[in-house]
Formats: structure tokens, sequence, C-alpha cells
């Protein structure tokens, strides 16, 4: 919980996996949400995503290499913290939820 996302190197799962990239990311959720959490998309894994305490509310994909990738908002609908997010694992389909159980999905 120090505001900072960690890519390891696990391609050699050892004791020591090196840390490949450290990106800043407010992770400070309180104790009436759940924590912030990074999860890899299963169609291109070099991609992850996590949602965001900006405002505006958001939810962004970010490269391996520790690129901001894509920032999916909506301003009129959007309004709270998409702690728990996943990616559909066939389609190209982005879902986010928040603390209270409702859903946002995003998909092209």
């Amino acid at each position: 919980m120090d505001n900072h996302i960690r890519i390891y190197d696990t391609s050699a799962m050892t004791t020591q996996s090196p840390l490949l990239k450290k990106i800043g990311h407010n992770m400070h959720t309180g104790r009436w949400l759940t924590k912030l959490s990074a999860v890899w998309d299963p169609k291109q894994e070099d991609c992850f995503v996590v949602g965001s305490m900006l405002r505006p509310r958001r939810v962004q994909v970010y490269h391996e290499g520790g690129r901001l990738q894509h920032t999916f908002s909506d301003d009129d609908h959007l309004t709270t913290v998409l702690s728990v997010t996943a990616f559909h694992p066939t389609r190209n389909a982005l879902l986010g939820a928040n603390a209270s159980g409702r859903l946002h999905l995003f998909s092209d």
C-alpha cells in the first residue's frame, strides 16, 4: 500500500524475481473500498488493468513496461471507484465493479 504497482520478471520462478518496473499509482482506497489490484489480460499477456482513485473516475490499462495504454472513463455514468476489474477471456471487453456491486462494461 505504498502507492506503487510493481512488475516482476517471473519467467524463472525464483525467490528473488527481479523487479522490471515500478509504477506510481494511488492505492489508498480507505477502509470502505476493496483494495485496488492489477489483473492481467488473458488475450495479450503484456497488458494489465487496474482501477483508479483519480477524478474523474476511470479504469487504466497499462503495458508491462509501465506505459499507460488506455483509459476507460464515462463522466456521466462512472462516478465511483472501480476497485474490482477483469478482462473477458476471449472478447475485447473489460468489466469493472465498485464496492456496492455496480458493474460497468466497456467493449468495442
